[in-house]
């Protein structure tokens, strides 16, 4: 997250400010028809989740029935609540254990037990918060238990983010270590008896020496979907990329996802339900050009979505599917 700060403000300065191509899908998360055949991004449950503040990240119950996201501001993340009641979301409430630390970059497991989560909070034995590592917190009623830091071999003396698990157990992560301590890049770590095994570098199919961060892996494995910056391929100052898993284990070599979902500034933070069916994301994008305004005008902006800070957006995921015929078909030439 330190690292992702500065590369989001410096591209932010360098990246196009004008409208985007982008609609409002205020729909609930369950019978979805109408976004699920929407191959543009939609602002998702605007001004309930995506308002004028920071929202960023996303991650859903399997049912659809609740979701989660983080909120940042003042150089820290809160993780949020919003819960689908027949006929809209709810006001977003801070889940229990947030709110003191800066935590952000939820994911739940596919039985809904165990959230995932990067903070800031002091670990075992510190007395003050430290560099991030990755924790989650097991249900508890309808609440969650006390966060419980996953430990070594996972986290290590810097920073670890994004925590996304696959079916199997395994934990994809972004971090610096070697062996491509030039930024951020994604390691897996693969669960064992006692824990995790040593965490692995994923490759330089996916990373580059820019570096890699927000990764979201299939639950299945068969893909993994991620930002970066400042590639020759690159549509806006960062870009969502994906990669496919290959028979053999090794990864095709990243694809840019296009001007389809990427806009001309930041997108990041990728979550695909568990249906496969919807692509969820975080985007700084203005839905207007800015014209003249009054004071009352520009109040009123800087407190709606779409105005340059980070909103959520969601469209459907059958692009996975168009860019795994693309890729593999390069692979085969």
């Amino acid at each position: 997250m330190k690292p992702i700060i500065f590369i989001l403000a410096a591209v932010t300065m360098l990246a196009a400010c004008g409208p985007t191509d982008v609609k409002r899908t205020d729909s609930p998360a369950r019978g979805e028809s109408a976004v699920l055949t929407d191959a543009v991004p939609g602002l998702f449950a605007s001004n309930v989740i995506s308002t004028g503040l920071n929202e960023r990240d996303a991650a859903m119950t399997a049912d659809g029935s609740a979701f989660y996201f983080s909120v940042w501001s003042n150089g820290g993340g809160t993780i949020c609540e919003s819960r689908w009641d027949g006929r809209g979301w709810s006001t977003p409430v801070v889940v229990p254990f947030s709110g003191e630390y800066s935590d952000v970059e939820p994911f739940l497991t596919a039985d809904g037990l165990r959230l995932y989560f990067a903070s800031d909070r002091p670990g075992k034995g510190d007395t003050a918060a430290g560099d991030y590592d990755i924790w989650y917190a097991e249900r508890d009623g309808d609440g969650w238990g006390i966060p419980v830091n996953v430990g070594p071999p996972v986290n290590g003396p810097g920073d670890e983010f994004y925590p996304s698990l696959t079916d199997a157990g395994s934990l994809y992560f972004t971090a610096t270590r070697e062996p491509a301590a030039t930024g951020e890049n994604i390691y897996v770590a693969r669960p064992t008896a006692k824990g995790y095994a040593e965490p692995q570098y994923t490759g330089r199919a996916i990373n580059s020496t820019r570096g890699e961060f927000n990764a979201f892996v299939a639950p299945d494995e068969s893909y993994l979907i991620f930002s970066t910056w400042g590639r020759e391929d690159a549509v806006g100052g960062v870009d969502l990329y994906i990669s496919f898993r290959k028979s053999d284990g090794s990864w095709t070599n990243a694809m840019n996802m296009g001007p389809q979902v990427n806009g001309p500034r930041i997108d990041y933070c990728p979550f695909v339900t568990r249906d496969g069916k919807a692509l969820y994301f975080t985007s700084e994008r203005f839905a207007t050009p800015l014209e003249k305004h009054s004071y009352v005008d520009l109040q009123h902006r800087l407190t709606r979505p779409q105005q340059g800070s980070s909103d959520i957006y969601r469209m459907s995921a059958s692009i996975i599917g168009e860019l795994r015929s693309r890729a593999l078909a390069e692979e085969e030439k």
